[in-house]
């Protein structure tokens, strides 16, 4: 009896050990897992800052570009009125007439251009706004990936 005792218990601890064993690699394994999650996730979110950093510098160009259009588009127009005030008075003058044809074709190109640079502004902004949403989004993400991390952590060790 004493024997089977002894063989019983060996069998016993070995099953153990064995046991134990896996648990610790599928631990180790789980615990790797949800370090690289959090590696992928900090990669990304300095991806996007250098993203942002960029927006945030090309920024001050448009704003600008969209102010001297709009400045360029104001004087094209006031030149415009004053050349048909003009025309009106002598609707006979054929070069004040081809002056005044001229330059209200740079009001108009003026205009759109002016309105194209708002538009890209207003897009550049936007870029600027979904940037910081996807970093908020990502900071969230991260602080949640390292809660679950010490939880994982403590449930090991327990």
């Amino acid at each position: 009896m004493s024997l089977k005792f002894y063989l019983i218990l060996f069998g016993w601890i070995l099953y153990s050990s064995f046991s134990l064993a896996q648990k610790s690699n599928i631990d180790s394994a789980g615990l790797l897992k949800k370090q690289t999650k959090i590696l992928k996730v900090e990669t990304e979110l300095l991806e996007c800052r250098a993203k942002l950093e960029k927006l945030e510098s090309g920024l001050q160009a448009k704003i600008e570009s969209a102010n001297y259009w709009d400045e360029r588009a104001r004087e094209a127009a006031e030149e415009n009125s004053i050349l048909a005030v003009r025309l009106n008075n002598d609707p006979t003058d054929r070069r004040l007439a081809r002056k005044a044809h001229k330059a209200a074709k740079a009001a108009r190109k003026d205009a759109k251009r002016a309105r194209k640079a708002k538009s890209r502004l207003e897009s550049h902004r936007g870029s600027i706004e979904s940037v910081r949403k996807t970093i908020e989004s990502l900071e969230n993400k991260l602080d949640q990936l390292r809660l679950e991390l010490q939880q994982y952590k403590a449930s090991i060790s327990q």
